[in-house]
């Protein structure tokens, strides 16, 4: 997969799978910050944001599958060999339709000069139920507990933007099918 961002700081991406999907989630953290830093920082980072889902809408398969870094001014990911905490979901597969499978949670964050986002996966989302807060489009995070807890976790982890000043998630989420995946869907290799 092409990856176009700058690598003037080091990066971190994690490979997991939810709801029967693969996806992966990533970071960057400030330039002279070490390997051993990035890994462990990003561990707590990603388990307590995913986490914070597990007992309300994370998948039951969420599973992590695998994690890599990139040095600052480097474009190659390395495996690190290790996971990050097991987080075990407890929403039913088998009552993700093929859409929910691929509606992401998008948060939207800023640094001095960049934007930032995090997206994630595997969410039960009832977005034709009128009756949800989801069935909006967006999500506040007085609105969802386990939203406030997602992005408290993304916003105490030291993560930066692409300019490599420190980046501060909104407490809010943009919820929506991914194109690419519901291209997918419709083609019938996600069912």
């Amino acid at each position: 997969m092409a990856d176009f961002s700058p690598d003037f700081t080091p990066r971190y991406k994690v490979q997991y799978r939810a709801a029967g999907v693969l996806h992966f989630w990533g970071c960057r953290f400030a330039r002279g910050t070490t390997t051993t830093d990035i890994l462990v920082g990003a561990r707590v980072v990603v388990h307590d944001m995913f986490n914070a889902w597990a007992a309300t809408r994370l998948a039951d398969d969420f599973e992590f599958l695998a994690e890599y870094y990139c040095p600052q001014d480097s474009n190659v990911f390395l495996p690190s060999g290790f996971l990050p905490t097991a987080v075990t979901g407890t929403f039913p597969v088998a009552s993700f339709s093929p859409t929910q499978k691929v509606t992401q949670w998008s948060v939207p964050g800023r640094s001095q000069l960049s934007k930032g986002r995090s997206v994630i996966f595997g969410l039960n989302t009832e977005m034709d139920d009128v009756t949800e807060d989801e069935s909006k489009g967006y999500v506040t995070a007085s609105e969802e507990a386990a939203l406030s807890t997602a992005i408290a976790a993304l916003n105490s982890g030291d993560l930066v933007g692409n300019d490599g000043s420190t980046l501060t998630f909104y407490a809010r989420a943009t919820i929506k099918p991914n194109d690419y995946l519901l291209r997918q869907v419709r083609k019938g290799v996600i069912s």
